[in-house]
């Protein structure tokens, strides 16, 4: 069983080619059964250098967009309680710690693009398990998000967290598998370490920091892998540059990117 969590501002997630292409690209080619968890924000925000410069789509201000609408129809996401849209900020952070059961004054929000994202990512596994249901693996990704390829389930580590290299020397954080089995190992010494503070961009922390009780051991929970997934900007537009590992993937996201794949 896998769970999605797609979490962060909606953005291009209203364009049809994203949205299908979450569905037929990774959740209609899962080996087992699948599950997705949105916990998507609504509204204009470009909280970074590179967001404010390459960002075309603001997505959805409101619940009710029509564009919105129809993906989550597309998705068979409407009206489920595995979907929550909030502005992203501190006050919807604060509500989201306190449904988690997360006890009041033990986390402190600041409006930081690192803390934010991690504790969004944080909220959205809490509602994993809150949910009833157990997992076996655990997929991270954005809702701007597109996956232009079906995605390579048979390379994906059941015992450690699966990464990709992207540009600048990182390991991209906009997209990665866990196994179930780290959230308590892995996972929650990641968010834990955020909440107290540690404020490295989790491109160059997460994967390469040791985050567990264990740290004196040397254990590394990650592995590389290679997905064919790219952030999109705009209708015509995606960061494929980031792809660094595979130049025939680079190659097909710019391709498709071109003529249109996140428009259809």
């Amino acid at each position: 069983n896998v769970a999605v969590c797609s979490t962060g501002h909606l953005r291009s997630f209203t364009l049809p080619g994203v949205y299908s292409s979450l569905s037929t690209n990774l959740l209609q080619t899962a080996p087992g059964s699948v599950d997705v968890f949105l916990v998507g924000h609504l509204g204009n925000y470009k909280g970074n250098p590179d967001a404010r410069s390459t960002i075309e789509i603001d997505g959805p201000a409101t619940a009710d967009d029509e564009h919105y609408i129809q993906a989550l129809k597309h998705l068979e996401l409407m009206g489920s309680d595995r979907v929550e849209h909030t502005d992203g900020y501190c006050k919807a952070l604060e509500a989201s710690w306190a449904r988690d059961g997360i006890p009041y004054g033990s986390r402190y929000c600041t409006n930081v693009g690192h803390f934010m994202q991690i504790m969004w990512l944080d909220h959205c596994i809490h509602k994993v398990r809150n949910s009833g249901r157990q997992y076996d693996l655990l997929v991270r990704t954005r809702p701007d998000v597109g996956i232009f390829q079906p995605f390579p389930w048979d390379t994906i580590s059941m015992d450690k967290v699966t990464y990709m290299q992207k540009d600048k020397d990182g390991r991209a954080d906009h997209f990665f598998t866990m196994p179930w089995k780290l959230v308590s190992i892995w996972w929650d010494h990641v968010a834990q370490s955020y909440a107290n503070g540690f404020m490295i961009h989790p491109d160059y922390a997460m994967f390469t920091y040791i985050f567990d009780d264990n740290d004196s051991e040397g254990i590394d929970h990650s592995v590389e892998g290679s997905f064919p997934v790219a952030i999109v900007r705009g209708n015509r537009s995606a960061q494929c540059f980031r792809i660094v590992t595979s130049p025939e993937l680079w190659q097909d996201c710019e391709q498709k990117t071109a003529t249109g794949f996140w428009e259809q």
